[in-house]
């Protein structure tokens, strides 16, 4: 994150502590923005009374910042798509959106116009989104929203763009207890070509088991789909479904510790889809991410499975 680290301090019964350290120039005074003391960032910390509209349609992401926003006292809705998001939004009061990008129906970009030009509201609007390209920020910004987070979502991330538009009600420490499944110390460098990040999966669970193990039995639901709609999208020659297939499954492989050896084939289908739809090479592309995921799947299901079981 912005060539920084992030270093996690987690105790059985007490909960999590993230340490981030992001560098920067010295900038002018006037540009700096305090954002905590000494860059500990306490996760169980309390928001105070407030209400967040979560407009996602991936079941996985539904699921994670759904964890985060319980676990600091956050109150929140979900929306499918766009339209219900104005709907709801139409009819309930929010401190704050957090808006998925590509969408059925009615994308964040879209729904964001509406929400700025027809409902006039100055509601803060984070965009969420699986491309990580140079630009995507800014064009998030053009487009009326106020800041810009990458998927997967990390925890220490998301928290500290709610602070910046949802003051903190307290320091106070939750009741959270953390029931931390003993994966710490597996170390799966030397297992092949795909490999789990385990402390992404203790990170993005907060450690409490059953929810991590709800969430691999997800993936192995999820990604069966999602890889059977990129095939029959592909059959059809339906490019743009193909892209939107493998945006999707960026999120889903994300989620259980695999981004690193399953994103780089989705961004070049998404891309090649999107941009230079070459069918031949797309069903090259389209046949090594089955294997991968014929591996990542037995991975799951042989490594990880056993250590939540």
């Amino acid at each position: 994150m912005q060539n920084g680290t992030i270093k996690v301090e987690s105790e059985l019964g007490k909960g999590s502590v993230f340490i981030v350290e992001i560098p920067y120039d010295i900038a002018d005074v006037k540009t700096i923005h305090r954002v905590s003391d000494s860059g500990l960032i306490d996760l169980n910390s309390n928001f105070k009374a407030i209400k967040i509209l979560l407009v996602e349609d991936n079941l996985m992401n539904q699921r994670v910042i759904g964890l985060f926003l319980s676990e600091w006292g956050i109150d929140y809705d979900i929306a499918d798509n766009g339209g219900i998001a104005i709907q709801l939004l139409a009819s309930n009061s929010y401190d704050l959106v957090l808006m998925d990008i590509q969408m059925p129906e009615m994308d964040g970009y879209t729904s964001t116009a509406y929400i700025r030009e027809e409902m006039k509201l100055q509601i803060p609007i984070i965009a969420m989104t699986a491309h990580a390209m140079a630009g995507e920020r800014e064009k998030a910004l053009s487009h009326g929203m106020n800041e810009y987070i990458s998927k997967p979502i990390r925890e220490a991330d998301l928290f500290l763009l709610i602070s910046r538009f949802v003051p903190l009600f307290s320091r106070k420490k939750s009741n959270t207890t953390l029931t931390e499944p003993k994966i710490e110390n597996h170390n799966p460098t030397d297992t092949g070509e795909i490999l789990i990040d385990y402390n992404f999966l203790m990170e993005s669970s907060k450690g409490k088991k059953d929810y991590l193990k709800s969430m691999l039995e997800l993936f192995l639901q999820q990604s069966a789909k999602e890889m059977q709609s990129i095939q029959q999208a592909m059959h059809n020659n339906d490019f743009d479904a193909v892209a939107k297939t493998a945006h999707a499954l960026k999120s889903t492989v994300g989620y259980v510790g695999l981004e690193k050896s399953i994103r780089p084939i989705l961004d070049e289908i998404e891309n090649q889809a999107k941009e230079n739809p070459d069918p031949d090479s797309l069903n090259m592309l389209i046949a090594k991410l089955k294997a991968l995921m014929k591996q990542a799947i037995l991975k799951i299901e042989t490594e990880a499975m056993p250590l939540v079981n």
